[in-house]
């Protein structure tokens, strides 16, 4: 067996669009769906959950572009439902949605699912300033505080080296 060290990104190296949409669209939803007070309550099971320490759960999966950043396939769920697959919580969460915002919205996502979208690295960093910006706003509007802003600084550091390559 070989002895590797782990890999390590290297120091001000830029940062990956997807996963900069992937934070920045998380950390909206889980302030969406909280109260006034940090908490939101799983979709699939009703646990209550401190917006912080709760997950953003996609009914269609993120291995599903067109719906990855699409708000009503995702909605807060606790860590122990969004990492279990089974298809018991996958009908609890279609369920969801289907309460929430109806079986139209259900069919549509069904066939979003399954249609082919391509972002480019400029896309995915202008969705994770949308969703930076939203969830700010958000957060204030519940008096909720967002620990920091390396998001907000990972995006600048993104542009910054985007314009130096052109």
């Amino acid at each position: 067996m070989l002895n590797r060290k782990p890999l390590q990104k290297k120091r001000g190296a830029k940062p990956d669009p997807k996963a900069l949409a992937d934070q920045a669209f998380s950390l909206f939803i889980r302030i969406r769906d909280a109260n006034y007070r940090g908490i939101v309550l799983c979709a699939t099971c009703n646990s209550p959950v401190y917006w912080y320490d709760a997950h953003c759960g996609h009914w269609k999966g993120r291995n599903h572009l067109p719906t990855r950043f699409d708000e009503n396939n995702c909605n807060t769920q606790c860590s122990v439902c969004n990492m279990n697959s089974s298809p018991e919580i996958e009908k609890k969460h279609e369920n969801y949605i289907r309460w929430k915002h109806g079986q139209e919205i259900v069919d549509k996502l069904n066939v979003l699912a399954h249609t082919t979208t391509k972002y480019m690295g400029w896309e995915y960093v202008e969705i994770a300033k949308m969703y930076w910006k939203k969830a700010k706003d958000a957060a204030a509007l519940k008096g909720l505080v967002l620990s920091n802003n390396s998001l907000e600084d990972r995006i600048a550091i993104w542009q910054s080296t985007e314009k130096g390559s052109s």
